[in-house]
């Protein structure tokens, strides 16, 4: 009897060994590191063919103005609306503006439809609603005032 409980206990050891010990070993795919998107910046601001500071006031801007901003990847067209990118009468009522674009898309040029009203302030704003042709959104939001020269043509004639 004891030499049956000791083959049988022998017999047991051996089985839970080698079920347990050669069963698969699950393996789970490696999750991919995690690749965020390249930065989408301004690289810089053009007003009538003359670079500004960018966040800093520039004075004495003609009223046909142009404005160019040069960014570091091209853009993406859907995202340009006038919530994206927008010049305005004093920070409050929006002037209406014709898009296109320069450099592969990388350039936004914005083209006021009417000629801009003298000594007045403006302002040129982008914000992260804007993309980048693969996605990525704008790093920083722009707020760029400028204001403009004044209008010298005779007025009491």
């Amino acid at each position: 009897m004891q030499v049956l409980k000791r083959n049988y206990l022998l017999f047991y050891f051996i089985a839970t060994t080698v079920s347990f010990g050669c069963g698969k070993k699950s393996q789970t795919a490696p999750t991919p590191p995690v690749v965020p998107p390249p930065t989408f910046v301004l690289n810089s601001l053009e007003i009538n063919k003359i670079s500004v500071s960018i966040g800093t006031t520039s004075y004495s801007i003609p009223a046909n103005a142009v404005v160019k901003l040069y960014f570091n990847a091209a853009v993406d067209k859907n995202s340009v609306t006038t919530a994206s990118i927008t010049l305005s009468e004093n920070g409050i009522t929006n002037v209406a503006s014709a898009f296109s674009y320069e450099k592969n898309d990388s350039v936004v040029v914005i083209s006021p439809n009417t000629g801009l009203k003298g000594l007045t302030r403006y302002f040129i704003t982008a914000n992260s609603s804007l993309q980048s042709a693969q996605k990525s959104k704008l790093g920083s939001d722009l707020n760029s005032p400028f204001i403009t020269q004044i209008d010298s043509t005779d007025k009491f004639t």
